[in-house]
């Protein structure tokens, strides 16, 4: 077997053909770490001319040396422990040649099938991986440290029909689906002129909830590495102000009607003196509550015309996989509840496009009661679906005494 570096477009073909293929491997994204000061690398292994292992590698230095990162790799068959050995063998030579003291890996590889508990199901067990990762020097990294998701949450479209995906939501979820739509909450596909919008939602957010946000030039910088690909897509819920008020009036309208046609039933005899009196009370209670509602959207409508921006995700699309990267609303219109008008959207897209995977992204440990992300864990649980667990983060050492300085240091940072 021969070892080498590949070309990006040798690389990305390989990678377009296997099948745990990740957004963050493909060299959009090493070409994107490179304008933040990253070297980029692609190399591979070919047996009889054929490529049969690959990972596209990120260098920074850190002291003496550099650190190596194959983000979301490599791209190799883990079983194969024959395979996995010699690979590894040339890029710790590879990396030493290069000036590096170590290798990190999180691979898009799934370690256990769960449900949508949590629960550990028998389709997959891939213990054996994480075996072979060890055999071959890897030291697995706490969860605690990593830098990728070890769990995310997922729905599996093969084979599934809109029906019956709404059907596995909770009864919640439908509901408040619905009540969006009637409620006047549409939806807009964004461009690279609508980045400065999602960058101060995602900014509101993080004040909000408490996470360091990336700022305006990350957003910009990622959507544009990946646009050159048709990777990525902004998706934003807006409530349409005259769409809800014409849906009021509409609905004023029929309740009326009914109430006419009630009172007809009444007058002829057809109907019991009680259940007129409830019915129509029941009327007049709705239309007074649309008549509360027609006026808070006409207040709106005065400050804000005819459309109001709730929020936005960011949509990662490669492969066989839609993935919701980044999210955020604004408080002030937080009652909308944007992100179930927005999930919707993007699964019946993927759904009508042959898509296998609608991947809601990073949620903690199912089983970490006390983590702060339980609510978004719970709040992704309600479209359906089950947890995802990959294998993990781990690091090489390729030069011991640097690898040993590395370890002291996260002990001192700790």
């Amino acid at each position: 077997m021969e070892f080498g570096e590949l070309t990006a477009k040798e690389y990305d073909e390989y990678l377009r053909n296997y099948p745990n293929k990740c957004f963050l491997q493909t060299s959009n994204i090493a070409t994107l770490r490179e304008q933040w000061g990253w070297k980029k690398h692609f190399v591979g292994m070919k047996q009889q001319g054929k490529l049969v292992a690959a990972t596209m590698m990120l260098s920074k230095k850190h002291g003496f040396h550099d650190e190596f990162y194959a983000l979301r790799g490599p791209i190799i068959d883990f079983n194969n422990l024959e395979l996995l050995t010699a690979f590894i063998q040339k890029l710790k030579e590879y990396i030493r040649d290069h000036n590096g003291y170590m290798l990190r890996i999180d691979p898009y590889v799934i370690y256990h099938s769960r449900d949508s508990h949590g629960t550990i199901t028998p389709e997959i067990d891939h213990h054996k991986m994480v075996d072979h990762l060890k055999q071959v020097g890897f030291h697995p990294v706490l969860e605690s440290e990593a830098i990728q998701a070890k769990y995310m949450y997922v729905i599996d479209l093969n084979s599934k029909s809109i029906d019956d995906i709404m059907r596995e939501m909770t009864s919640k979820t439908r509901q408040m689906i619905r009540k969006n739509e009637r409620n006047g909450v549409v939806i807009r596909t964004g461009s690279i002129d609508d980045i400065e919008l999602f960058a101060d939602i995602m900014a509101k957010t993080g004040e909000r909830r408490q996470f360091d946000d990336r700022g305006v030039s990350f957003y910009r910088d990622l959507y544009q590495a990946l646009d050159r690909d048709q990777m990525v897509r902004l998706i934003f819920a807006e409530l349409d102000i005259k769409e809800a008020l014409k849906k009021i009036t509409e609905e004023q309208k029929m309740i009326k009607r009914n109430q006419l046609d009630r009172e007809k039933k009444w007058q002829a005899g057809k109907m019991k003196e009680a259940k007129y009196q409830a019915s129509q009370q029941a009327d007049m209670k709705k239309l007074d509550q649309l008549h509360q509602k027609q006026m808070a959207y006409e207040k709106l409508q005065t400050k804000h015309k005819d459309r109001i921006t709730l929020g936005g995700i960011m949509y990662i699309i490669y492969g066989d996989e839609v993935a919701s990267l980044y999210g955020g609303a604004y408080e002030e219109y937080i009652q909308y509840q944007p992100f179930y008008t927005i999930h919707d959207h993007m699964i019946r897209d993927a759904v009508e496009n042959g898509y296998q995977l609608y991947n809601f992204y990073a949620i903690p440990d199912p089983h970490d009661l006390e983590s702060s992300q339980q609510g978004i864990y719970q709040f992704k649980k309600s479209f359906g679906g089950h947890v995802q667990e990959f294998l993990g983060e781990y690091v090489l050492p390729v030069r011991s005494l640097d690898f040993l300085l590395y370890k002291i240091k996260r002990k001192i940072k700790k």
